[in-house]
């Protein structure tokens, strides 16, 4: 009588601990259990929380600069706002010594001078300065404002000025005050016309201070035009650096056994001991 093959249930085949339920244990494709799919999904996503996480932080880069000043400025660090040529703003903590401006990597020498003690701002809480690459001062946003609305307020008023100073030098030679013919200035298009006479006569119109609209959007680039050319950032820092190393202690230039002494006496160690360990090695016979 032939013998009947009785085949063992599969569930008690499956090694203790290998069986989780029935549920996880479906293979609803391709007989991929469905725990794995929860474990790639569980896996997946701390992984993707943190590629979406720094991917943020990369666009953040530009203003990093704020929270660092925030946790570690000290007496002589300061939160800095750097508007570039084609309008880009970052934040960076800077060092400020003696009144100028400087980056804590000496490969960076763009260097400003802080000039003013008004030209500031505060951004949550923190106390900083705005500063620009092709200047190479700070920049105040309220001065800025008042010297550009009123320097084009008198460039377009010029026949108004005109006719305002022939009446009042024609005034003052009926009181016998004055005989002299009124002075008509060009306007200011630049900074050797505001430097020549643009400044005095802002002065002489305004002698109270410039006014301006209390409502006003900042731009950057209005104020370029009265910029002093051929000075911008990287020329003063480095103008200022070849200038310190005239007050630098003068020191020997090390020679080459300064250089390279102690790496020589190093490798000729180093040799010794392999020699030593090459011709008496430890356990031989």
């Amino acid at each position: 009588m032939p013998t009947e093959l009785i085949a063992d249930d599969v569930a008690s085949a499956v090694p203790q601990g290998a069986v989780i339920n029935p549920l996880f244990d479906w293979s609803p494709l391709a007989g991929i259990p469905l725990w794995i799919f929860i474990t790639i999904f569980v896996i997946m996503i701390p992984i993707l929380v943190n590629i979406y996480y720094f991917r943020k932080v990369g666009r953040l880069s530009a203003i990093s600069g704020w929270l660092e000043s925030q946790q570690k400025m000290t007496q002589e660090d300061v939160q800095v706002w750097i508007i570039s040529r084609v309008q880009r703003l970052t934040i960076e903590c800077m060092a400020i010594k003696d009144n100028v401006l400087s980056f804590h990597e000496y490969e960076k020498i763009e260097m400003w001078h802080h000039n003013s003690p008004m030209a500031r701002i505060i951004v949550g809480g923190n106390p900083g300065l705005v500063v620009s690459e092709d200047y190479h001062h700070t920049r105040d946003f309220i001065s800025e404002i008042a010297m550009t609305y009123n320097c084009d307020e008198f460039n377009e008023n010029q026949e108004q000025l005109k006719a305002s100073l022939v009446e009042e030098n024609r005034r003052k030679q009926e009181l016998g005050l004055t005989t002299q013919k009124p002075m008509i200035v060009a306007p200011i298009i630049d900074f050797p016309t505001y430097d020549h006479h643009g400044r005095a006569c802002l002065f002489h119109l305004h002698p109270d201070g410039l006014a301006y609209p209390a409502y006003n959007i900042f731009n950057p680039t209005r104020f370029r035009k009265y910029f002093p050319l051929g000075n911008s950032a990287t020329h003063f820092g480095g103008d200022m650096i070849e200038d310190a190393k005239e007050f630098r202690i003068r020191r020997k230039e090390p020679g080459l056994l300064e250089k390279y002494g102690i790496f020589a006496t190093c490798a000729v160690v180093a040799l010794v001991i392999v020699a030593a360990a090459w011709f008496a090695p430890i356990g031989g016979a």
